[in-house]
């Protein structure tokens, strides 16, 4: 295969064709990923665990966005510094309408994007989520390089992340052109694409804007509730204990204690 075509130092003239490319080509597929001081550090699968709730409360959370990446197609990628005049730019290659794909992207890229300011419009996939949807019983294929080896990305990349971070960044974005297509169809072809329509892609992201504006709660509402919801739980067991029979309730060994209690 041919090498892919990274612009990993972009001019702004770079970034501004780019977006030329966008605008004209709504129908293009557009992948997009960011990246932070943490994001080589802290893997989608650590964040699919159990306590990825806990692990969201780490400093990683507010760390600075240091780049965005963007590919339109297969074997191509560019990756933009998050400073003036790029900025702009990824704004504004982000309120186009194309059919967008992120990895990890509705907790992650997402919520620090709308925290810097942009906003991400249009409809926005998920293949972390996608594929656990499509192999629920995969664990521990959440990380991108492990999705990505199932639809024939050509090579491994993920150890560049330090050594040549911008051919790290787009391909990572490469990879979802990889991805999403083939994981698209076979999600149809396994009869389970209407259920991720509405029961991930229709509902996971509407969760995570509730979790960034939080839900009020009455505190002392609550405190009183706790107590009916005591009271209710100490009356059912009294009721329960008034159903067994006195027979059953017998607590000396049929055979004697060995040794009598001291009570």
């Amino acid at each position: 295969s041919s090498l892919p075509r990274y612009v990993t130092s972009p001019r702004h003239k770079d970034a501004l064709d780019f977006y030329e490319q966008v605008r004209s080509n709504v129908g293009a597929l557009l992948s997009y990923d960011i990246e932070t001081p943490w994001s080589s550090e802290v893997t989608e699968d650590k964040l699919f665990e159990e306590e990825e709730e806990q692990a969201l409360e780490a400093d990683y959370n507010d760390a600075e966005i240091t780049t965005v990446q963007f590919s339109l197609a297969r074997g191509t990628g560019i990756c933009l510094p998050f400073i003036a005049p790029f900025v702009d730019v990824i704004r504004k290659v982000l309120a186009e309408k194309n059919e967008k794909v992120t990895h990890n992207g509705w907790r992650f890229d997402n919520p620090r994007l709308h925290k810097a300011g942009i906003q991400v419009k249009g409809v926005v996939h998920d293949t972390m989520w996608a594929f656990h949807h499509l192999q629920p019983d995969l664990v521990g294929h959440f990380n991108l390089q492990s999705v990505a080896s199932f639809y024939d990305f050509p090579f491994p990349w993920k150890h560049l992340s330090k050594s040549e971070p911008g051919f790290y960044g787009c391909a990572d974005v490469d990879s979802l052109q990889y991805i999403w297509p083939k994981l698209k169809g076979q999600m149809r072809e396994k009869g389970v694409w209407h259920g991720y329509e509405r029961q991930v892609l229709g509902l996971e992201p509407i969760l995570v804007g509730m979790s960034r504006r939080g839900i009020p709660v009455d505190n002392t509402a609550r405190l009183d509730l706790g107590e009916v919801l005591e009271k209710q739980h100490t009356g059912y067991g009294e009721e329960m204990q008034g159903m067994v029979p006195q027979e059953l309730l017998n607590c000396t060994p049929k055979a004697g204690y060995k040794r009598t209690p001291k009570d």
